[in-house]
């Protein structure tokens, strides 16, 4: 079965809501269609790929691991936040906000729609916190209302890393490691170093803080592929936002 991937050229076959230039946030690039927010939730795990620099060589490292082919091409990963739904049902995109950790930026906030531009993207889902409460009684009500209050504390963690630095002494020891393994030196398990935060590790930190491990199978650091590969997580297939111009 294919994942549901999010990619530009297939946007183009489907029938979605418009929005118009006024309501645009910026660093959106060219592209014709986003994501519609009104499919995440917070806390949804949003892998990506694209042709960068920093996506080649996250890449290549992950050619070294176990990784499934599936699992390789996905080079970062941010969280969403929430937000971009109105209470009439319509869109206001630049309310709708991922936190990611940045190379030479750290950990920072940015729109949906300009963390979109130009990848394709993965959205993966912990199925055991449940949609939002819907106009219902019962224990189901107060079980859905504690989910969302879960998902609310996920946001509330990665939050608190706002602002914090990059690991990028976390990135050279994986690569470090790499070339150990390729010329046949024994790799170390390399320790979780909370000072230093790359974009996966945040995603797990931040699902810490609910006593829930995204990747419960690996010790220290983790990669986009362990979450793309996680059995924690479920695909979910969302819709697009086209963008008029």
């Amino acid at each position: 079965m294919s994942r549901p991937i999010l990619r530009q050229q297939d946007a183009a076959h489907g029938t979605w809501d418009k929005v118009s230039p006024g309501i645009l946030p910026e660093g959106i690039g060219d592209d014709r269609f986003t994501p519609d927010p009104r499919d995440l939730l917070p806390g949804d795990v949003i892998l990506s790929r694209g042709d960068s620099l920093g996506g080649r060589a996250v890449q290549r490292v992950q050619d070294d691991r176990p990784f499934l082919p599936e699992h390789v091409g996905w080079t970062h990963v941010a969280l969403f936040l929430g937000g971009g739904r109105l209470i009439d049902g319509g869109l206001n995109l630049e309310g709708a906000l991922v936190i990611e950790a940045v190379p030479f930026r750290g950990v920072r906030v940015a729109t949906l729609p300009a963390h979109a531009a130009g990848r394709e993207l993965l959205v993966r889902r912990d199925l055991l916190l449940g949609a939002p409460p819907a106009p219902a009684h019962g224990c189901d009500f107060e079980r859905r209302l504690e989910d969302m209050e879960k998902r609310h504390l996920i946001v509330a963690s990665a939050l608190a890393y706002l602002g914090q630095g990059y690991g990028h002494g976390s990135a050279l020891r994986i690569v470090w490691q790499r070339l150990l393994a390729r010329f046949g030196g024994a790799a170390t398990v390399e320790p979780a170093v909370a000072a230093e935060m790359l974009c996966s590790n945040l995603v797990r930190s931040a699902y810490f803080k609910i006593r829930r491990d995204v990747s419960p199978e690996v010790v220290g650091t983790i990669l986009p592929a362990n979450l793309s590969a996680s059995h924690i997580l479920t695909d979910q297939r969302i819709g697009w936002v086209e963008i008029g111009r």
